[in-house]
């Protein structure tokens, strides 16, 4: 059986790749490999090192092309091949690579910080403004 934590982040990685597409972008993931760092072009935000009781538990960075970085809290358990989402991811992107949506979907919440675009995915609205009010920069 694998150990939730590398499910979680595998699957975070996944539906990061499906949300972005994957021409030639490298993919890395700090925290579970600790591997190489991946510097990013921007300021990171995240929202410390827990947030609504949920740990910390990966950061899973992009560094090709659109580059951005997630910073994942909290797992899933998946059951059957459909996968699952965390409880709350914060990501960091470029301004010019991803501007904040008018009007996000579901438990989401675009901000901008500068050249930076902040994207935060929860499973509550609670959870996702809990967030913003955690958010600091890396």
């Amino acid at each position: 059986m694998r150990h939730p934590f590398v499910t979680t982040v595998t699957l975070a990685a996944a539906g990061l790749l499906a949300i972005t597409g994957c021409d030639s972008d490298l993919w890395r993931d700090d925290v579970a490999k600790g591997g190489e760092q991946c510097s990013m072009p921007f300021t990171e935000y995240s929202a410390g090192p827990s947030v609504a009781g949920l740990d910390l538990e990966a950061r899973v960075a992009n560094c090709g092309k659109r580059p951005f970085v997630g910073y994942i809290y909290g797992t899933c358990r998946a059951t059957g091949d459909s996968g699952c989402a965390p409880p709350l991811e914060v990501q960091s992107w470029s301004f010019r690579d991803r501007k904040p949506s008018r009007a996000p979907a579901g438990h989401e919440i675009h901000l901008r910080r500068g050249n930076v675009t902040i994207v935060i995915f929860a499973n509550s609205d609670r959870l996702a403004r809990r967030a913003v009010a955690a958010l600091k920069p890396e």
